[in-house]
């Protein structure tokens, strides 16, 4: 025996349509996840920045001292300046013992309105 399924048809039972209340807290949820994710990026460009400056402030670092490494080894104390867009490197190299140490100085902007300084320091042969 088969029985016939009641349904009922009221129209208060089931709602037709999101509220204004309903529409207005997902807009307003949406906006906060939209701007969290905005207010990342940004920090995430700037971070991306900064290690772009680190990066080639290592470079220059490593370009001078394979520099002193090919040059025969100086007496007394050397030093001087190089400079790559932004970045300022100081270096000073100083003979001692059958070493020559060196000391790099790195300086560059960090995106907030200060800078950094990245420091190398190395002992080579000479």
């Amino acid at each position: 025996m088969l029985f016939p399924l009641s349904r009922s048809t009221s129209i208060a039972a089931v709602p037709a349509a999101f509220t204004l209340v309903e529409t207005l807290v997902a807009i307003i949820l949406l906006t906060v996840g939209v701007l969290a994710l905005a207010g990342t990026s940004s920090a995430v460009a700037r971070l991306q920045a900064e290690t772009e400056l680190r990066e080639r402030a290592a470079l220059l670092a490593a370009t001078r001292l394979e520099r002193l490494r090919a040059a025969p080894c100086p007496t007394g104390t050397v030093g001087g300046a190089d400079t790559d867009h932004a970045i300022v490197g100081r270096w000073s190299a100083a003979a001692s013992g059958g070493l020559l140490a060196v000391e790099y100085r790195a300086r560059f902007p960090d995106g907030r309105g200060g800078s950094l300084t990245h420091t190398v320091r190395s002992a080579l042969p000479c």
